[in-house]
């Protein structure tokens, strides 16, 4: 808004009550009330001191003339006054702002407010060093530093009524009706004061201002050494650490002959004087110095540096100029993050003058240069209020700040050099037409098409770079023209729409050589995907800016300086087309053989094949032709061997594609796989070759094949995530699959695999740091043939054997992993490699394993196997790495042995157990076969029990199988080793026993070398023994089961390791050990038999028994089983039946035909009628007999007097814990009422 056209208004009225000091008066507002104390007043100098913070409203006492009366703030008070109407003109400054003291004014809506010093050296509005001086309009400011040209926060402003939001334009902290300052001072020969800010000699302080229309104006003369704002004659602009900040506001300033609009005075003779601080964040500032100065920056022959001061725009509209430079001085920083900074003229004439030169950065420190936007065809040369801003560069936002206003239908950006060479710079922006207001008076808010400039290599063709944004004049394409566009591919772009066409603004395009295509791929939301283009051949959906700069230099109505020419804007969509492999051949590159003639896999095999469009769009027969325009695929191809992919897709490369580091690469460089072979008819194919030896990429035969053969075949594939990332175009689809497609071409290959004359290096533990940890040992043999009998000259796989030594220890800081074995396997083969056996128990061992849970292999080739010791002991590591079509395999078997800890002492203990395996439940009886398990352990983890000897007493009763007899030592290296008899065994046989002669009980001692045996590990030894027969077993000793173990050994010695062990040491004896049912042997089971007759006493041969008759029973109990058979606390019973009654005295029992004994008559049971009577223990062999007399008596008569002597008894296997007790025959016994172990025949 143009200072010239002030609106003045009434200021605020009076009230009745005032202080009246000179030409002034003063009253409270705010709700605070003046009083006299709050002044002084000197009469002499007609001056006023202001003594108060309160909120104070001054005005001239008589309105309309001006009057003498000063204004002075003092040090320490911090002053508030509203100028309403006040007009001063005085010979010292019309107000002084002392140092220590500060002021902040606000001019009253639509008044005019003037301040003018008269005398020589003072400044209009005095604020020096240490003084602070705030202007603002109404609208109070609240302390809101603008950001970006905008408001910097949500805040509600001091009057408590006002919101305002982040991201509004600064003119809601503006008046709508601000009032003026309009302030100067006295013009002299460079002894004068600033109009606003220091007098003769003095800088300016920190000034801020915020709002309102501000005049800081020296009268335009061939003299005058002060600053409109900031330093007086010989004055910076600011001290080192103030500085002037404007926020907001209409300013314009003139600055003496040698003096600067806003910032330094003339200089003092040979001292110079400095620009000061200046900060500009919004506002309309029109700062003009002297015909040898700045318009923002430094006075008259500033030969002195500015170095640490800083000028600093964000935003704004700023119009600076004068006679020397424009903005700056030699040192000072400038930076502009945003803003309108310019004057008219043309972009390279803007004169910065900062740093060592001409230099201006932005906040990132990259230099910077103007780019203008003409809006004058839209709004002419007025300037209207900027309210809505966004500057975007390559379409994405950028921090720029909003200007305030137009500059006469201008504005002037600020931008990196690098950015207005590569980029494309758009503004959008709502302006307020204060030409045509609405129904309410107020302004029309008028948005324009966005303003753009392509970057410098994308100008339109034969336009000009003059440093502009323009548009252009849109028109629409036909529909039918736009519907014909979707098409397969075929290697070209959008055809042209048809000429002339007639613009919507009257003109007619008719060049078709003036129209030019750009293309921009969207993604499938319609969003932007990579940068504009000028090729619009590739598949995917576009849209397409059709240019046409035929009227480019039309002059006419300003068109040429707004308008960058005609555009129209279409989509359209390329599909992707089939693809198809053909022509695929191998040969070997040396000597030219065919590739199914046999190399070795060190030779270089080419396997080549040509790619490109299949016959038809969709690869199917009668479909839609592909074009011959179609160009060489982008993509990759995917290597199929034996019905297989095999590794990753190959990139298609081309000469002259761009390396990682963005260098073409050259013909004949072996990252090239394929080339454009031009069709004749516009259009190209790839050939794609890979040449490489099996040996080198033995990832692309990972099998062996049928004797070294291989069949290859190829699939193209489009473009990868990486390709695609990079612009390269998915224009074809993936051929047919190999795997799935029996049609797809193939070529055989024969390669004979190669020794890998793989290597095993150990490598040192990184993670030890103990200097005394023990150094593992491994030594590895030469590979042998797997296979004796192969061929020497294709020996295959190899098996290498080797031996591993470490120590077992405690993790510690210094050594986390004591023991730990790192081996290096060195191979160039990609075969699969896996442990396969860790036998023994002594360690774990893997390959280093990867996220992806494979062996990771380093980019030297080489796996790393870790193996850690977890016991003491020996085992058997054996790793192998697999063959595959260019590598045969290898495997390595270690010997691993696991040192103890001398000075960790073993724990031994030994444990027994016995089991029947004729009879689990027992008892144990003659020719059972017992197994016996003894196990010697140490539980002390570290140490080693040396030397040890098992020994175990056996049975008299017993008879070892000595074939049974077996060892089982995994961490001694043993595993269930059958042993051999020695005729005796010293502790180093391990392998052998010993059976001494019978000794004390009949008894020989077993004694088995166990070997070593470690920390958390056991032996163990088993025997079987069969129950000798014909045993006594009268004699305890020979039935007896029960034995005890024992064992011995020895230790390291813990002081001398490498000397002989010492011992013993010797766990505790077992306990006896029998197996279930019973200590001792039990019988054999018997074969028991009762057999019964009768004889009639009365009638001797007689074929009928009557009434009365005596009868003679005799019943016979027999074990019939072997000698060591017996039935235990045997009896023999006999239930009579009805009528037939024993006679007393009569029961007589005999053993083994041995004289009979009687049988008392209470083995009568009258009660159950029978008779039962005790046997003892009947052994096999044996028979007892008893014989009783019994009458017939009525009861029989007509009845079947025939009966049933039954045998009772214990058998040993159904009694196991029952032994014979031999109790004594002839006793009455309890009729029994279990079933019988034999019954006669009736």
């Amino acid at each position: 808004m143009p200072l010239d056209d002030i609106n003045t208004g009434s200021p605020l009225p009076r009230p009745a009550s005032v202080i009246e000091l000179g030409g002034l008066v003063f009253w409270g507002i705010d709700g605070d009330t003046a009083e006299a104390g709050d002044f002084s007043y000197n009469s002499t100098a007609d001056q006023v001191t202001v003594l108060t913070p309160k909120h104070l409203v001054a005005q001239n006492k008589n309105m309309g003339s001006s009057c003498t009366t000063s204004i002075l703030i003092p040090d320490g008070t911090d002053a508030r006054i509203v100028l309403n109407g006040v007009s001063i003109s005085t010979s010292s400054s019309a107000i002084s702002v002392e140092p220590g003291a500060s002021l902040h004014l606000v001019l009253a809506d639509g008044t005019l407010n003037s301040l003018f010093a008269s005398r020589n050296g003072a400044a209009g509005l005095r604020c020096t060093t240490r003084g602070k001086l705030v202007i603002d309009d109404t609208v109070p400011n609240s302390g809101i530093v603008p950001e970006n040209g905008e408001v910097s926060v949500d805040a509600t402003l001091d009057d408590g009524k006002t919101r305002v939001k982040r991201g509004d334009p600064l003119s809601v902290l503006a008046s709508d009706n601000p009032g003026t300052l309009d302030v100067s001072s006295t013009m002299s020969s460079n002894l004068d004061g600033a109009c606003i800010g220091g007098g003769h000699s003095e800088a300016g302080g920190a000034i801020t201002i915020e709002g309102g229309r501000i005049l800081a104006k020296k009268p335009v003369t061939d003299v005058g050494g002060s600053a409109g704002i900031g330093g007086g004659s010989f004055g910076d602009g600011t001290s080192i650490d103030e500085w002037i900040t404007i926020n907001g506001g209409y300013i314009e300033t003139q600055g003496g002959y040698h003096a600067a609009g806003i910032g330094g005075g003339v200089r003092n003779g040979s001292a110079g004087t400095r620009c000061g601080n200046i900060r500009i964040n919004g506002g309309y500032v029109k700062a003009t110095g002297g015909e040898c100065s700045g318009g923002f920056g430094q006075g008259c022959c500033a030969s002195t540096r500015a170095d640490g001061y800083q000028i600093i725009l964000t935003g704004g509209t700023l119009i600076p100029s004068a006679g020397t430079c424009d903005m700056g001085q030699t040192g000072v920083k400038i930076t502009i993050t945003g803003g309108s900074i310019g004057n008219g003229g043309d972009v390279a004439d803007f004169r910065f003058l900062g740093g060592n030169g001409a230099e201006a950065y932005n906040g990132a420190g990259e230099p910077i240069e103007m780019i203008q936007v003409d809006l004058r065809s839209d709004v002419g040369e007025n300037t209207y209020k900027i309210t809505d801003w966004q500057l975007l560069v390559d379409g994405e936002p950028y921090d720029y700040g909003a200007p305030a206003e137009f500059d006469k239908g201008n504005l002037y950006l600020w931008l990196p050099k690098i950015v207005k060479q590569d980029s494309e710079v758009t503004v959008k922006l709502t302006y307020l037409d204060t030409d045509h207001l609405d129904k309410d008076g107020n302004p029309t808010p008028v948005t324009p098409l966005p303003l753009f400039r392509p970057s410098d290599s994308s100008l339109p063709p034969g336009v000009t770079n003059d440093g502009k944004l323009r548009r252009y004049a849109d028109f629409t394409l036909d529909a039918d023209y736009l519907a014909s566009l979707d098409k397969y591919y075929d290697g070209k772009g959008a055809s042209m729409f048809p000429l002339p066409l007639h613009t919507p603004d009257g003109r007619d395009l008719t060049e078709a050589d003036k129209i030019t295509f750009k293309y921009q791929h969207l993604d499938s939301a319609g969003n932007p995907v990579g940068a504009e283009t000028g090729d619009g051949s590739d598949v995917g959906t576009m849209k397409f800016t059709a240019i046409s700069t035929q009227y480019s230099n039309d002059t006419e109505g300003k068109f040429s300086e707004s308008y960058w020419g005609h555009r129209a804007t279409g989509q359209f969509t390329i599909w992707p087309i089939a693809s198809q492999v053909s022509g695929i051949a191998a040969e070997w590159v040396d000597d030219g053989d065919p590739g199914d003639v046999a190399h070795p896999s060190d030779q270089v095999l080419k396997v080549s094949a040509t790619i490109g469009a299949a016959p038809t769009v969709d690869g199917r027969p009668g479909s839609e032709a592909t074009k011959p325009t179609c160009q060489a695929p982008r993509g990759q191809v995917q290597i199929y061997v034996d019905g297989k992919p095999v590794g990753a897709p190959v990139d298609l490369v081309y000469a002259g594609d761009p390396d990682a580091e963005g260098n073409p690469i050259p013909e004949g460089d072996p990252r090239v796989t394929a080339k454009k072979v031009d069709n004749g008819r516009g259009g190209s194919t790839a050939l794609f070759s890979l040449a490489r030896a099996a040996s080198a990429s033995d990832f692309l035969v990972p099998t062996q094949g049928q004797q070294g053969r291989h069949e290859i075949a190829l699939r193209f594939l489009p473009p990868s995530a990486a390709q695609a990332d990079a612009g390269q175009p998915a224009n074809y689809l993936a051929s047919a699959a190999p795997d799935a497609d029996e049609t797809v071409p193939r070529v055989e290959v024969a390669i004979d695999p190669i020794d890998p004359n793989p290597t095993v290096t150990p490598e040192p533990d990184p993670d030890c740091a103990d200097p005394d940890a023990p150094e593992p040992e491994v030594s590895t043999g030469p590979g042998q043939p797997a296979d004796p009998g192969a061929d020497p000259g294709k020996p295959g796989d190899k098996v290498f054997r080797g031996e591993i030594v470490t120590t077992w220890g405690e993790p510690s800081e210094a050594d986390p992993h004591p023991g730990r074995v790192l081996l290096k396997v060195d191979t160039p083969s990609s075969g699969p490699v896996s442990v396969t056996d860790a036998s023994g128990n002594v360690f774990e061992a893997d390959f280093l394993r990867g996220e992806d849970g494979n062996p990771v292999r380093g980019e030297d080739g080489s796996y790393t196997l870790v193996l850690d010791p977890t016991a003491v002991g020996r085992g058997e590591l054996t790793f192998r790495q697999e063959p595959n079509g260019a590598y045969t395999g290898s495997t390595w078997v270690y010997d691993v042995t696991v040192k103890p800890e001398p000075k960790i002492a073993p724990a031994p203990a030994l444990a027994k157990r016995a089991e029947n395996l004729t009879h689990p439940n027992g008892p144990t009886q003659p020719g059972d076969r017992i197994r016996y398990t003894i196990e010697a352990s140490n539980g002390a983890a570290g140490s080693l029990w040396t030397n040890v000897v098992v020994t175990d007493p056996l049975p008299a009763s017993l008879e070892l199988d000595e074939g049974s007899v077996r060892l089982d030592n995994p961490r001694g290296g043993i595993a269930d080793m059958a042993l051999t008899r020695a005729d005796a065994t010293a502790a180093g046989d391990v392998g052998r026993f010993s059976l001494s002669a019978p000794g004390a009980g009949g008894r020989s001692v077993l004694s088995v070398p166990a070997g070593d045996i470690g920390g958390g590990a056991n032996a163990t030894v088993t025997f079987e023994c069969t129950v000798r027969g014909e045993l006594d077993f009268s004699d305890p000793a020979a039935v007896d089961l029960g034995n005890v173990a024992s064992s011995t050994g020895t230790r390291p010695d813990p002081e001398n390791p490498d000397g002989p062990d010492v011992g013993p040491v010797a766990p505790p004896d077992t306990d006896p050990s029998t197996p279930p049912g019973g200590g001792t042997v039990a019988p054999a089971d018997p074969d028991v038999r009762v057999s019964k007759s009768v004889e009639n006493l009365t009638a001797p041969g007689a074929k009928v028994t009557h009434l009365g008759d005596r009868l003679r029973y005799t019943v016979t109990l027999e074990n019939a089983g072997a000698a060591d058979s017996c039935l235990m606390a045997a009896a023999v019973s006999d239930p009579l039946p009805a009528g037939i009654e024993p006679v007393p005295g009569t029961l007589r029992l005999s053993v083994d035909g041995g004289e009979s004994i009687a049988v008392p008559d209470a083995a009568y049971d009258r009660a159950s009628r029978t008779i039962a009577v005790t046997v003892g223990d009947l052994w096999g062999g044996h028979a007892a007999v008893l014989t009783f007399e019994c009458t017939v008596g009525e009861a029989a008569l007509e009845q079947n007097t025939a009966n049933i002597a039954h045998a009772h008894g214990e058998v040993p296997s159904e009694s196991p814990g029952s032994r014979p007790e031999d109790p004594d025959p002839g006793k009455p016994a309890e009729p029994p009422a279990g079933e019988p172990e034999a019954s006669s025949p009736p």
